[in-house]
C-alpha cells in the first residue's frame, strides 16, 4: 500500500491546499519583523523579579537584510512556539484541551501585544511547521525500521499537520 494511503493523505487534495496557501501568503504577506528563528518554551525563562529572559537566538540574523532592516515573518515565530505547546504538551501528559488553551491564550496575547500578521502568513507558517516536524518524525521512524509501525508521536504530528491544512 503507498505511503499516501497508509497516512490517509490524498496527494491532489493535499497540492490544491498546500498551492492556496502559496498564493495566500504571496498575495498577503504581512509586514516584515525581526523574528526569533526558533522560538518554543524551551528557549525562555522566567523569574518573577527579571521577567522573561529568551535564549538561542543565533538565526535572528537571519531575520534581517544586509542593510539591518527586518525581513522576517513574526507568524513563523508564533507557528513555532505553538506548534511546540502541542509537541510539549502531549509529552508532558496535557490533554487537548488543555494545549489548545494554551495555544489560544498565548496567540491571543501574541496579536494583542506583538508585530501585526495576517491571517494567510499564520495560515502558511502553520503548515510549514507542521510539514517539517511530520517529515522529520517520519524519517526518524525510518531510519529506525518502523515502517509499518505509526506510533503515537507520528499520529499527533499527522493530526496537526493535517489540522494546519484543515484536511479531514
Amino acid at each position: 500500500m503507498p505511503r499516501h494511503e497508509r497516512l490517509d493523505l490524498n496527494p491532489e487534495e493535499l497540492r490544491s491546499r498546500v498551492n492556496d496557501l502559496v498564493e495566500g501568503v504571496r498575495r498577503n504577506p504581512g509586514p516584515a519583523s525581526l523574528a526569533h528563528g526558533d522560538f518554543h518554551p524551551g528557549n525562555i525563562f522566567f523569574d518573577p523579579q527579571a521577567g522573561l529572559t529568551v535564549i538561542d537566538s543565533g538565526r535572528l540574523i537571519e531575520s534581517a537584510s544586509s542593510a539591518g532592516l527586518p525581513i522576517g515573518s513574526p507568524a513563523r515565530d508564533v507557528a513555532a512556539f505553538t506548534h511546540k505547546l502541542g509537541t510539549f504538551g502531549v509529552r508532558y501528559g496535557l490533554e487537548d484541551s488543555e494545549i489548545e488553551e494554551l495555544r489560544t491564550t498565548f496567540e491571543m496575547a501574541y496579536v494583542a501585544h506583538g508585530p501585526m500578521m495576517t491571517t494567510e502568513a499564520m495560515q502558511f507558517s502553520r503548515t510549514r511547521v507542521a510539514l517539517g516536524v511530520f517529515l522529520t518524525v517520519l524519517k526518524q521512524q525510518q531510519g529506525a525500521g518502523q515502517r509499518s509501525i505509526i506510533d503515537k508521536a507520528l499520529k499527533k504530528q499527522l493530526q496537526l499537520f493535517k489540522a494546519a491544512l484543515d484536511l479531514r
